[in-house]
């Protein structure tokens, strides 16, 4: 149907772009928060982006990229919390909720595809499509620049242009040796 289609294409664009940004971003891993108890959607929002305030200011002192979803059909599942964050000592995360359960894995860059596209199932789900179940990071989402063709290599104009030799993202993610 047209609104399963819309669903799909909403799926598959933030997808792309958590993998995209997970990939710039060196996200290697993927935390999942729990609860001891029910709670409800504005309770989990609320302890979750305090949670992240608290790892912000207690491992990073500011800012820092991260992917964080609110998951859970109140019907099926308890609602729960998946992240991916940059690599950090396990016990500083551990120690940062005491709400209930935290599962922590690692994972490689190979899998970041896998592991965006399971962030991204909860957005189009019915009962969360009207919340905004997902928040990212500011100042670290990758740029996408155009540029012309000539003798120059695609990351050496990207490297002058951008000032920096730090493109972490530009060969594997954006089409220059395969990627999308």
């Amino acid at each position: 149907t047209y609104e399963t289609n819309i669903a799909k294409q909403k799926v598959s664009r933030a997808a792309t772009k958590m993998r995209r940004y997970i990939k710039c971003n060196q996200l290697r891993m993927m935390v999942t928060l729990t609860y001891e108890y029910e709670c409800d959607w504005e309770t989990i929002q609320n302890d979750s982006s305090l949670w992240i305030r608290r790892i912000r200011s207690n491992l990073y002192q500011g800012s820092f990229p991260y992917i964080k979803v609110v998951e859970g059909l109140s019907n099926t599942e308890r609602l729960h919390v998946h992240a991916a964050l940059p690599s950090v000592d396990y016990r500083s995360i551990m120690n940062s909720w005491s709400k209930g359960r935290i599962k922590i894995d690692e994972f490689e860059m190979k899998d970041s595809e896998i592991i965006a596209k399971y962030l991204a199932k909860s957005i189009a789900a019915d009962e969360l499509a009207s919340k905004r179940s997902h928040s990212m990071g500011i100042l670290y989402a990758p740029r996408r620049l155009i540029i012309p063709i000539g003798s120059e290599s695609p990351k050496a104009i990207l490297e002058n242009k951008l000032m920096t030799k730090e493109l972490r993202c530009v060969e594997e993610d954006y089409g220059f040796e395969g990627g999308g």
